[in-house]
């Protein structure tokens, strides 16, 4: 009787089909990783974006949510009085936006008001511009980038710390954007809107995890004056 010859793996065999399998498996969960935080950070980049288009929307929608009870004064300084003003009638207006930048991360907006008076020579610091951080019934807001996500400058990825003033002037109605690089008196903003202020911006946003492709960046040109001016930027940004 002859002998039965077996057929099998080796443990070779095996040992090479689980190593290549692990592989693979390996492959696979770090290209799906990856393109999960490129989606996420596609969406850091662009719900930023909407937030600074966002303040250019509200300088040309005017809003006036003010209690009847609040007073301003010729200094742009706005406080709860007695007075019985009717919405409309201050001698205040409101000006702009002003966005304050901290850390790269927290993002907060305040309106900007101004006093229209006999001394207005038609620049916007005679308007006594003044960002108003009173429960007023004016538009405020916090923002938070999502999925961890952080904007820095083109020089440096240190997280950013910038004030910049979007200011619609009362004498011609064309908008000004301004760029403080100095956030300790970011609510003086009358030294801060000379033409000297005006330039141009770049938001590098740094994801927090691994991505595919190029940092992109949030763009305010040096004379923007609507939302149409903000740019996204890819390969092209410098970051």
């Amino acid at each position: 009787m002859g002998t039965r010859q077996q057929y099998g793996f080796t443990i070779i065999e095996i040992s090479l089909f689980v190593a290549i399998s692990g592989l693979l498996a390996l492959g696979l969960l770090t290209g799906w990783s990856l393109a999960i935080n490129s989606q996420r950070y596609k969406d850091s980049v662009d719900s930023f974006y909407a937030y600074i288009q966002q303040q250019y929307s509200l300088v040309y929608s005017v809003e006036n949510g003010r209690s009847s009870n609040f007073t301003c004064n010729s200094d742009s300084v706005v406080t709860p009085g007695d007075a019985d003003n009717p919405r409309g009638q201050s001698d205040c207006i409101l000006l702009g936006r002003y966005l304050r930048i901290t850390d790269g991360s927290k993002f907060e907006s305040f309106a900007i008001v101004g006093n229209e008076n006999s001394s207005s020579d038609g620049t916007i610091a005679s308007y006594k511009p003044r960002a108003v951080d009173a429960e007023i019934g004016l538009t405020e807001s916090e923002f938070v980038i999502p999925w961890g996500a952080r904007v820095s400058s083109k020089q440096s990825q240190a997280p950013l710390n910038i004030g910049i003033a979007i200011i619609r002037s009362p004498s011609n109605g064309v908008v000004y954007t301004y760029v403080n690089t100095d956030t300790n008196n970011n609510l003086s903003l009358a030294e801060m809107t000379v033409p000297a202020n005006q330039k141009e911006q770049y938001f590098c946003v740094q994801p927090d995890a691994g991505v595919s492709g190029a940092i992109q960046a949030v763009y305010i040109p040096q004379y923007a004056a609507s939302l149409n001016a903000v740019e996204t930027l890819g390969d092209s940004s410098g970051c």
